[in-house]
């Protein structure tokens, strides 16, 4: 039976060896992250086959239990040797590119089976919320003397002082916005891509917190790799026993595709050049007259569609401002004038296209 203290040398012994990890495998990334954090930077991404190949128990060991591994992965980065004006107090840690025997299509896995465990999900993103702020630390001030309460908050129940540490007292307090701790976080969904799923395909949440958030967009295709969690159902005010999965990403990859890359005969890249030079006239109107051609009319929504699917460049200004180069398109108009027929086969022509109507 092991003590307490033999849990405590077996902790810095495992926080010693990733140190070690970090000097042998991670140094100039580190250095890196050192850099430009927080400003530019604020995670160490980690490759799952750099720490297999380094000790294949503490890889196997993220897996399974990636709350604790990941506290003991961040607490070496913090002892890290670095210059004295540096603190990496808050910087974040993410194993990521799992083996493909630990990565999934939403619906692929069991979430009974693999509920509290690290793994990759790879999907289309269909459903991306606007970002808000999640408070992970919050500041109650008693109203009777003034002390403040600091309470680490998770994603469950929010949590009030018991009592004042200064009078001693059960408050009242009063949180202070201010003095208070927030992130950025966001939610997205990602669901089977088209061409693999069978039927509707299956959707999987998954929340994003810090840097991994405003990182996608609907259509993107994705691969996160995170912890899997099980959420209770409810029917109106009562539970059911019904449970969903969701994931709380650890990182993020967003698969890049060139759709400029078209997979043609010469003789059809030659056609397709001639029709750009306006072989038979201006190219966006003939897209636009090929686009849905049993619907007469509606030139300049055709047209507005074609451009679209096109997009544009995303222009960048500096490390947080850009320009992308996608838009988005509003159909609003009387029932039956084709509005959703449109929408459809822009969706089955486009590239990272996803049309919804209501």
């Amino acid at each position: 039976m092991s003590t307490s203290h033999d849990r405590r040398k077996e902790n810095e012994t495992l926080t010693e060896t990733l140190i070690r990890f970090y000097r042998e495998r991670y140094q100039e990334p580190v250095a890196t992250l050192a850099q430009h954090y927080p400003k530019e930077q604020r995670s160490l991404v980690i490759d799952y086959d750099d720490l297999f190949a380094f000790d294949h128990r503490i890889a196997e060991d993220y897996l399974e239990q990636p709350g604790e591994m990941r506290e003991y992965f961040e607490e070496a980065l913090r002892q890290y040797d670095l210059p004295a004006d540096i603190d990496l107090a808050n910087a974040h840690v993410r194993v990521s590119n799992l083996p493909p025997e630990h990565t999934y299509y939403p619906g692929g896995f069991s979430p009974t089976d693999q509920s509290g465990s690290y793994r990759a999900i790879t999907g289309e993103v269909s459903k991306v919320t606007d970002e808000y702020s999640k408070i992970v630390e919050a500041a109650f001030e008693c109203q009777r003397c003034g002390t403040f309460s600091y309470i680490p908050q998770t994603d469950r129940d929010f949590q009030e002082p018991h009592e004042c540490d200064g009078c001693e007292r059960q408050g009242p307090f009063r949180i202070n916005f201010d003095q208070s701790g927030f992130i950025d976080a966001q939610q997205f969904r990602l669901a089977t891509p088209p061409e693999i799923a069978s039927g509707s395909g299956t959707e999987v949440d998954i929340f994003v917190e810090d840097d991994l958030s405003d990182q996608v967009t609907a259509g993107d295709r994705v691969t996160v790799t995170g912890t899997i969690h099980l959420e209770q159902q409810t029917q109106g005010r009562e539970k059911t026993g019904k449970f969903d999965p969701y994931v709380d990403a650890g990182a993020l990859t967003v698969d890049e595709t060139d759709h400029t890359d078209v997979d043609c005969t010469p003789e059809e890249r030659e056609r397709i050049e001639r029709l750009a030079d306006g072989d038979q006239g201006d190219p966006l109107d003939l897209a636009a007259e090929s686009l849905a051609p049993k619907i007469h009319g509606n030139t300049s929504i055709k047209r507005t569609l074609i451009l679209a699917m096109v997009g544009g460049s995303k222009t960048v200004y500096g490390p947080d401002d850009h320009d992308r180069g996608e838009f988005h398109v509003l159909l609003l108009g009387d029932p039956g004038t084709a509005k959703s027929k449109l929408i459809d086969r822009v969706e089955d022509l486009g590239w990272r296209t996803v049309g919804v109507s209501g």
